[in-house]
């Protein structure tokens, strides 16, 4: 066996104090964490207080967070996801004397919506003001939206035969949010009573609107078999329903393919 050559090569030891560079041990220090290996998930359904090692929070029933202080914690971040399908308010609130972009509470109870606040040593930041969105302030009714915050899902409508219909099929359509903004596509079957007649349908909206006038929702429709047959789309304010309205060339049941897009009033 060769021996190793004396003296051997020094071992450097690490410098006194120090600790091992983990994800946990950078987040106390209030350091980043977006490269980190490990992105831990906690499940909350009770009111709680955010801890310092917290990253992706999930809240599963109608609570509140309370943040930690963001003094001397800068580049701290937090993740909040609604995971609840229903109205369930999940409430963001911050120490004494602290605020989320120059509010002490930040609430949503929009399904599967998300925030992510980050400290800037002195103050929680993460929430753009835009004048109506997915994030609302309890206090002030001032309204936030997810920097990028973008939902997209399928509904099915309800509908209603206003004029000239002898029945109508719903089925499932989908639509995407962005801020306050709702697009929606689909497909109806329509059945009119008679011909070269105005026929009317209504249609319910996958996210609820106060509309005030005709203008507050655009659209169009048109059937894919019958040539010319086209329609418009535009708020129905009694009902805050999206309204589609044509004037009938056939009298058989036909497919019409429709969009809209609406604001979140």
């Amino acid at each position: 066996m060769t021996e190793r050559p004396f003296p051997y090569p020094p071992v450097e030891m690490p410098p006194a104090g120090w600790l091992p560079q983990s994800w946990a041990y950078r987040n106390m220090l209030g350091q980043d964490r977006e490269h980190s290996p490990t992105r831990l998930v906690r499940n909350v359904s009770t009111d709680t207080n955010i801890s310092p090692l917290d990253d992706v929070i999930t809240a599963t029933s109608s609570i509140t967070l309370t943040l930690e202080t963001a003094v001397g914690a800068d580049g701290r971040k937090h993740w909040i996801y609604n995971a609840n399908a229903d109205a369930s308010v999940i409430t963001i609130s911050t120490q004494a004397g602290e605020s989320v972009d120059g509010t002490t509470t930040v609430s949503t109870n929009t399904p599967y919506a998300s925030l992510k606040v980050a400290s800037n040593g002195t103050k929680w930041i993460g929430a753009t003001k835009a004048s109506s969105g997915i994030f609302s302030s309890v206090s002030t009714s001032t309204l936030f939206i997810a920097a990028g915050q973008v939902y997209a899902s399928t509904y099915t409508p309800t509908l209603s035969s206003i004029a000239n219909l002898d029945g109508s099929t719903t089925y499932a359509s989908r639509f995407w949010r962005l801020g306050n903004q709702v697009s929606v596509s689909g497909r109806v079957d329509v059945n009119p009573t008679l011909t070269a007649t105005q026929t009317t349908l209504g249609i319910t909206l996958p996210v609820a609107s106060a509309f005030a006038n005709a203008n507050d929702c655009y659209g169009v429709a048109a059937c894919n078999s019958i040539a010319g047959m086209s329609a418009a789309i535009y708020a129905e304010p009694t009902n805050d329903q999206a309204q589609m309205q044509w004037v009938a060339t056939d009298i058989n049941s036909n497919a019409m393919f429709y969009t809209f897009m609406y604001p979140i009033l």
